[in-house]
């Protein structure tokens, strides 16, 4: 199995990867010839720029957006639990299928047990600290013994991010009186950064990796799953679509440029596509865990959106 390709392989067997493996820039620069594909795109432009000013200048859509962040905002007190949900699902997948960390990383019954303990106490909040600190050294170790895993980032950011929250409750810790290591405040502005640069760069990875370097991979799994079925575009189109979609989101949420309404593209686009190929829900769902916690803090620190909105609110005073 090629070291490389995580995602992908969810879906096509070894013999398709090394048989479609491979660059070809002129595949990639074809739909770029058809007039169809170029109209295609210019739609797609132009709809999201009339999205982008009617969020801007329509007060009716400007009063909800203000009213979705500011609600956003008091679900604060749930994002441990949503990352802990999360976490814990995926671990408990893992190891029900013997795989590592994800399915890119099958036969290791090794650490079957230990990843299920490990899910199991995430999700009822028990030993919180020595559990993720062991999860994040098995994912760590994971990661180091199998690069490939890089396309799930958001797992190694979701555990730090869970280990800088310090929260305890809900959970049999605090029902019990343990509390976690309790990191300052001001680490904790940092969770919605960790968790974007996790996700962000995760994203960046599959575009350029398993599509734009190897655009015959995804082409096949267009081709294999009928996606023009659902969207009469050619293989190549759908491959450039692809790529730039996840380029762009992931540079978005990596920069912290309109995180919110980026998250919720992303939960849709992903999810679409979660329910069109079957895959195993324990391979989604920190990305999912980490959209809808983003979905709920914004940008936070070091991101386009706080520096935005900073520079408004010194205009205003």
């Amino acid at each position: 199995m090629s070291t490389r390709l995580a995602h992908v392989s969810y879906v096509l067997s070894e013999q398709d990867q090394v048989a479609y493996s491979g660059s070809d820039f002129a595949f990639i620069a074809s739909p770029f010839t058809d007039i169809w594909n170029l109209a295609v795109f210019g739609a797609v432009i132009a709809f999201v720029t009339a999205v982008v000013f009617a969020s801007h200048k329509l007060p009716a859509i400007k009063d909800r957006i203000r009213f979705f962040r500011g609600r956003a905002r008091t679900y604060q007190d749930f994002i441990p639990l949503i990352l802990r949900f999360s976490l814990g699902v995926a671990l408990i997948g893992a190891g029900s299928q013997q795989a590592l960390i994800a399915p890119s990383v099958l036969n290791q019954p090794a650490f079957a047990t230990v990843q299920m303990i490990l899910g199991f106490l995430l999700i009822i909040g028990l030993a919180l600290t020595p559990a993720t600190l062991f999860a994040l050294a098995l994912a760590a170790g994971a990661f180091f013994l199998h690069p490939e895993l890089i396309n799930n980032l958001e797992i190694i950011s979701a555990l730090i991010a869970l280990l800088v929250l310090s929260q305890t409750k809900p959970g049999a810790d605090d029902l019990i009186g343990l509390s976690m290591y309790n990191f300052s405040d001001a680490s904790k502005r940092y969770v919605p950064l960790i968790l974007r640069l996790g996700l962000g760069i995760a994203l960046l990875v599959m575009a350029i990796n398993e599509k734009f370097m190897n655009p015959h991979l995804f082409g096949a799994v267009v081709e294999q799953y009928g996606l023009a079925t659902y969207l009469p575009l050619s293989t190549g189109m759908w491959v450039i679509s692809a790529t730039l979609t996840e380029l762009v989101l992931g540079l978005a949420l990596v920069l912290g440029l309109q995180t919110r309404i980026i998250s919720v593209i992303t939960f849709a686009v992903l999810g679409l596509l979660f329910f069109i190929f079957g895959e195993e829900v324990y391979a989604h769902v920190t990305i999912f865990g980490t959209l809808a916690v983003l979905i709920i803090t914004g940008g936070g620190a070091l991101s386009l959106d706080n520096f935005y909105y900073a520079k408004r609110r010194q205009h205003q005073t």
